[in-house]
């Protein structure tokens, strides 16, 4: 099947389009080869600000992505359709910036962690990871959980303030 199976005109961007995955519906694909390092697109979308309280709160609102203490961005298209691999091929630089952790080949889904989005210790994903990539963790949780090796790897394409937060639990 091909992964341009929705109409071009209507998700694509310069870099990517959405298409069908393997094991999660829909996800984002490169439009062509990405270099290590390239910026692939800016999350935008509406902020918000809010505690968690519960793990109601904490679980209540699974597409946002977390862009510093107590705030997330509701992820406009295309980020909207980014899914998660314990070995991704993209990563955040500063808190918004969606970079090319190494070679991204034409075709290709674009992944990123979601551990380094999220730093309340009672996070994680409520499924079992679907990424089928060696090295899976299986069960994915906050940044604080990274093994300290896989947190290297991914420097600098930490969001800073989660970078932060790990190093501070870690007492590095």
């Amino acid at each position: 099947m091909s992964i341009f199976t929705v109409p071009r005109n209507v998700f694509e961007t310069e870099t990517c389009i959405i298409g069908t995955t393997e094991n999660t519906g829909r996800g984002i694909f490169a439009k062509h080869d990405i270099p290590e390092g390239n910026t692939i697109g800016l999350i935008t979308g509406e902020e918000h600000y809010e505690g968690n309280q519960t793990l109601t709160d904490v679980h209540g609102n699974e597409n946002w992505i977390g862009i510093g203490k107590g705030t997330w961005i509701d992820p406009d298209f295309p980020f909207s359709f980014v899914n998660h691999s314990c070995n991704p091929n993209a990563g955040i630089q500063g808190s918004i910036e969606v970079v090319a952790m190494r070679q991204i080949e034409e075709g290709e889904e674009i992944t990123i962690d979601y551990s380094i989005t999220e730093e309340d210790l009672r996070w994680r994903l409520l499924s079992q990871c679907l990424c089928h990539q060696p090295g899976c963790r299986g069960e994915i949780k906050s940044i604080q959980f990274l093994p300290r090796e896989t947190f290297e790897k991914y420097l600098p394409h930490i969001p800073d303030y989660f970078a932060r937060a790990y190093r501070s639990y870690h007492h590095l």
